[in-house]
């Protein structure tokens, strides 16, 4: 049996789609470590809540995807705050909402 090297994730944004898609995908795999942005009050289970995307940037692991399920109007904002992090991010469409941000 192969062991799956564990990655981690999280998640920004808690919307409809992270909930239903995005978060029942990336728990699929009991190896991965899964985190949460979201200002919403709920608990889960094995995983990390934060309410404030920089405290997230500071706790997580150099190796953590970030996966943007914001709306489209706060991905070039925190696409920028990310990657100055040098942290990987991944964004739901559309990636940006005009060409200025491109």
């Amino acid at each position: 049996m192969k062991l799956r090297k564990k990655k981690y994730f999280c998640v920004v944004g808690f919307g409809k789609h992270a909930e239903e898609k995005i978060l029942p995908s990336i728990l699929k795999n009991k190896n991965n470590v899964i985190n949460l942005v979201t200002t919403k009050k709920i608990k889960l289970d094995n995983i990390s809540i934060f309410n404030d995307l920089e405290k997230a940037l500071k706790v997580c692991m150099p190796s953590t995807i970030f996966i943007l399920t914001t709306p489209p109007n706060l991905h070039y904002e925190q696409i920028i705050k990310i990657i100055s992090y040098n942290k990987n991010v991944f964004v739901e469409k559309p990636i940006f909402t005009s060409k200025e941000e491109a």
